[in-house]
């Protein structure tokens, strides 16, 4: 199991000095040492905007005693860790003081205190930054933080030219003649080219880079992927930023994309408060999915402006390895990919321009707990994906685009069931808003999903859960599987922040069949009364996850990456 840390080491704009007097390296190193990080990411510039290194182009830390950013890389270095820098973008207090002209101004004409992303400040500012840090560190990836709260609407001026390339008839006064449904199409169109030109500007500076932006604008709109950027990182505080990630599989259906999701240590309540650090069974329970998917779990550990880690949660998190770790051993697969039968349509017009996504995630939530392999695409996405999809699922709300109403003719033509809205050529309808569960709504999914005529290689494989589990099948080139299954929830529609009984879950029942070409070899996680023969293994999940492992017929892939999962899941209705 691989985990990332990042030293969260924010300061503040206004302080006097930065004297570092409890800073011992060696306790540092020794920190390092037992957390064993396979990527260490540190702070260059934070939301305050100070350089934590000796810097001739932004304001460096007043007093700072040595080159805080070099001693990590030290660090990293000595030990054959990969080495990221933080740098925070549209967050940067110092910089909006030098240059005031480039802050956001929301629609009601009240300063945001973040950069408008349309100024100047990429060009004139964060390139010169990257450049000199870049220099200075070769690091291997840069971070990128402090869009999530920054990027909406505006009447900035420099907004104001963007409006006016936008809409060259409208004249000077574009700006002021948007709807709201323009103002936000103008925030999505003009932060997709900022994420594209800082993309391509890192490729340009070292095509090896792994970079990142915080994606939780990407969380916002999933039909806008940082283009350029090859590692993704989602910082969610909630409980289910883990499924919230499934969500948004602009990341999962791009092969060259990798993710980086980070897992507080520990849960604070909704506006910030008291921290509690989290149970080992609840991280085992969070990071799951994560570890199903084989991707690192990302960590953060603060550092106090005295220059002391906060090493509370080492313990913690080293349980939670050494517990996860102990069942990883089960498993030899590498390269194993999440393949779809169901797909979710993200990207209709009328979505697009409120960048209201509920019933998106209503839907794909509703799948999931009806068992069905579900992942959210982009229309063009869908389109790739035709081969390979049973059940094509339109949420309510969608105005389609045309390329959209084209994917869902040639979806019927391919035999692929559509469940959508009540619009004209659409066979079923499907009603859900956000968290909006329901055994009517899952029964509706799963009986469109098995009126499907479509039959491949996963036609005669059973699956029978309790509707509390979710399911993801994941295959490889050389004709291996897996199938993940998650316990989301203790019973109904509990939700919360926190794991009820320390990610104890609802122990149920569950069953895999496979046909004969089939073999079931692995079967490992956090289960009970196992019974199984090459053909078939039952089981009681009784905690966070299980996994099925096995083989099949080597078949040559038609498309790019993707395995067909059609006909794969029989959901139980316990």
């Amino acid at each position: 199991m691989k985990v990332n840390v990042l030293i969260d080491n924010h300061l503040h704009a206004g302080m006097d000095a930065y004297r570092l007097p409890d800073f011992a390296a060696s306790d540092i190193e020794q920190f390092i040492d037992s957390v064993r990080p396979s990527r260490l990411t540190v702070f260059a510039i934070g939301h305050d905007g100070l350089a934590q290194y000796p810097s001739n182009l932004a304001k460096v830390a007043p007093g700072l005693p040595f080159d805080l950013v070099g001693f990590w890389r030290d660090v990293a270095r000595k030990r054959g860790i990969a080495f990221g820098i933080y740098v925070s973008t549209l967050r940067n207090d110092v910089l909006l003081t030098e240059q005031p002209a480039w802050v956001r101004y929301r629609l009601d004409g009240a300063t945001s205190g973040k950069i408008d992303h349309t100024s100047p400040y990429l060009a004139k500012w964060l390139k010169p930054v990257l450049s000199e840090i870049y220099k200075k560190y070769k690091p291997d990836s840069f971070f990128f933080d402090g869009d999530y709260w920054a990027v909406g609407e505006s009447i900035s001026e420099p907004r104001a030219r963007a409006a006016q390339l936008r809409w060259p008839t409208r004249g000077e006064t574009a700006l002021s003649t948007l709807s709201p449904e323009e103002h936000r199409l103008l925030t999505v169109e003009t932060y997709t080219a900022y994420l594209r030109e800082l993309g391509t500007f890192l490729r340009k500076l070292d095509k090896r880079l792994l970079s990142s932006v915080n994606l939780a604008f990407t969380f916002r709109h999933p039909t806008a992927p940082p283009i350029g950027l090859n590692l993704v990182t989602s910082d969610l505080p909630p409980f289910y930023g883990a499924l919230e990630a499934w969500i948004e599989t602009a990341v999962l259906l791009r092969a060259d994309i990798r993710r980086d999701l980070v897992v507080p240590l520990y849960a604070e309540p909704e506006g910030g408060g008291r921290k509690y650090p989290k149970s080992v069974p609840q991280l085992i329970h969070e990071t799951a999915p994560i570890v199903a998917h084989g991707d690192p779990v990302h960590v953060y550990f603060p550092m106090s402006r005295r220059g002391r880690i906060d090493q509370a949660y080492v313990g913690s998190l080293n349980e939670m390895r050494a517990r996860i770790e102990g069942d990883e051993q089960h498993t030899t697969q590498t390269d194993l990919q999440s393949d779809f039968d169901v797909l979710c349509l993200s990207d209709s017009d009328a979505m697009q321009r409120s960048q209201d996504f509920s019933s998106v995630r209503g839907a794909f939530l509703a799948a999931s707990a009806a068992g069905l392999n579900v992942g959210v695409a982009s229309t063009q996405r869908c389109a790739d994906h035709l081969a390979r999809m049973r059940l094509l699922i339109i949420p309510s709300g969608q105005a389609l685009s045309a390329e959209a109403i084209r994917l869902v003719e040639a979806a019927e033509a391919a035999g692929v069931v559509i469940l959508g809205p009540d619009l004209p050529g659409f066979k079923k309808r499907m009603v859900s808003s956000n968290w909006s569960i329901d055994q009517q709504t899952m029964d509706l999914v799963a009986d469109a999903y098995h009126a499907s005529p479509k039959s491949t290689l996963w036609s005669d494989v059973d699956l029978e859960r309790p509707w509390t589990t979710f399911a993801r099948g994941l295959t490889a080139s050389d004709g291996s599987w897996r199938l993940f299954l998650w316990n989301g929830v203790k019973n109904g529609f509990d939700m919360g922040r926190h794991v009820r009984d320390e990610g104890a879950g609802f122990a149920g029942p569950h069953r895999v069949s496979v046909p004969g070409e089939f073999h079931i070899g692995n079967v490992w996680g956090h289960i009970s009364a196992l019974e199984r023969t090459d053909r078939s293994v039952s089981f009681h999940l009784n905690g966070a996850f299980a996994v099925v492992e096995g083989t099949s017929p080597r078949t040559e892939r038609s498309q790019k990456r993707a395995w067909p999962w059609e006909r794969w899941w029989r959901s139980g209705r316990a």
